[in-house]
């Protein structure tokens, strides 16, 4: 079965300007603060983004979302699987929310929905 047939939400490519924050006291140094980074498709479920770092699928993330002309939202996502990209050192991941508000789950709905029309 494909990933995209477990989904419960249909993710929509984008291009989201998000930052995240790996909250495992034994992380990378490096991811210890803010990373930047890009969504790449977003669902009401979850998130694919690229990070530079490789982050363990059992490690929490805090990520900040900034849809464009709406309030940021901030969510708590754990990676689900993880994609080596060899060619651009980064690592494709994808992530489920964990914690997500009605209200951003609403935002989240509404701008991939804008994608359908």
């Amino acid at each position: 079965m494909k990933n995209s047939e477990k989904r419960q939400n249909q993710r929509e490519s984008c291009s989201v300007d998000s930052s995240f924050k790996n909250l495992d006291g034994s992380a990378h140094p490096a991811t210890a603060s803010f990373s930047e980074t890009t969504i790449q498709d977003l669902s009401e479920g979850g998130v694919r983004f690229r990070s530079n770092y490789f982050v363990p699928i059992h490690n929490k993330l805090l990520f900040k979302i900034h849809i464009p002309n709406r309030k940021p939202i901030e969510a708590l996502v754990q990676p689900a699987w993880i994609r080596e990209l060899p060619s651009v050192h980064q690592f494709d991941i994808g992530g489920k929310f964990i914690s997500l508000s009605e209200e951003d789950k609403e935002i989240i709905r509404q701008f991939t929905n804008s994608f359908l029309e």
